[in-house]
C-alpha cells in the first residue's frame, strides 16, 4: 500500500481523474482519496513508480509519504 500527498488535488473531479488513471493500469487497485488531507492511498501490486507515473500523467504532482 502506498500513500501520496497530492497538493494540487482540489475537487471531486480531481479524485475521479486520479482514480481512473491508476485503475487504467491496475483494474484491481483500491484507491482512496481524501481532499481534506490531500492524500491518495493506493492498494496495488504495481511498483510505486508506475503509480507515480499514472498520477503525473493525469496532471497531478504526487509526493510519496
Amino acid at each position: 500500500m502506498y500513500t501520496f500527498t497530492v497538493h494540487d488535488m482540489m475537487c471531486n473531479h480531481c479524485i475521479m481523474h486520479i482514480t481512473q488513471s491508476i485503475q487504467a493500469i491496475d483494474k484491481s487497485s483500491k484507491v482512496q482519496c481524501n481532499l481534506d488531507s490531500k492524500t491518495v492511498t493506493v492498494d496495488s501490486s504495481l511498483d510505486i513508480n508506475q503509480i507515480i507515473k499514472a498520477i503525473k500523467d493525469a496532471g497531478y504532482t504526487p509526493v510519496a509519504q
